[in-house]
């Protein structure tokens, strides 16, 4: 229950030391829009049973994906597919984890205001690229986790979302991924991301 059971398995086939290797993936960024305004007002249990709600029922999208939940950033999810095991596919998983994310928020707001609990909204954002995975942190206290631009940029992506009033991100280099599919995606813009000298084409379903 605390670590992913691939990472699980990573750590113990032996994987102990700090440092990482260089993988391509998709990285997930998914945040619960105005959760601070929404969550104000709200008693602090009621607002971590809503959040374990949440964070449930979007996990188990992710997970049935092949993507792992790396690590839980307030009201945000990062989560990563291609990673610690290798997929080709790491686009296409991403991109129907996102859209069954967005069916089960759906059906979560109807058990929300069945509670009397306030409705929910999220932006996600995908973005594909290397990155390098593996133990970061002290040699007494360690996360397997990515780093690289790719992460930073799937988070920017994600914040994009509110700009382009829509849920759903996907940038030009996951689109890439998605070509071959039958997946239809349409061009937003392209967009300057910050911490970024070039722009990035934005993709939504």
């Amino acid at each position: 229950k605390v670590v992913d059971p691939n990472v699980r398995d990573y750590f113990l086939k032996g994987n102990i030391s700090l440092g990482g290797e260089n993988r391509l993936v998709t990285v997930m960024f998914c945040d619960i829009r105005s959760f601070t305004s929404m969550s104000e007002n709200m008693e602090p249990a009621k607002v971590v049973a809503l959040l374990n709600d949440y964070f449930t029922r979007l996990g188990k999208c992710i997970t049935k994906n092949h993507g792992v939940i790396n690590k839980y950033i307030g009201d945000a999810i990062m989560a990563i597919f291609g990673a610690p095991i290798e997929s080709a596919n790491h686009a296409l998983d991403a991109y129907n984890a996102a859209l069954e994310m967005r069916k089960s928020l759906v059906l979560l707001n109807e058990d929300f205001a069945s509670k009397g609990l306030p409705t929910v909204r999220f932006g996600i954002g995908l973005h594909s690229g290397s990155v390098l995975a593996g133990n970061i942190g002290a040699e007494d206290r360690m996360e397997y986790t990515v780093i690289g631009d790719t992460v930073n940029t799937a988070s920017r992506i994600e914040s994009l979302c509110k700009s382009y009033d829509t849920d759903l991100l996907i940038s030009g280099s996951s689109a890439e991924l998605l070509k071959d599919t039958d997946i239809k995606l349409k061009f937003v813009d392209e967009a300057a991301v910050r911490g970024k000298t070039e722009k990035v084409k934005l993709y939504t379903p």
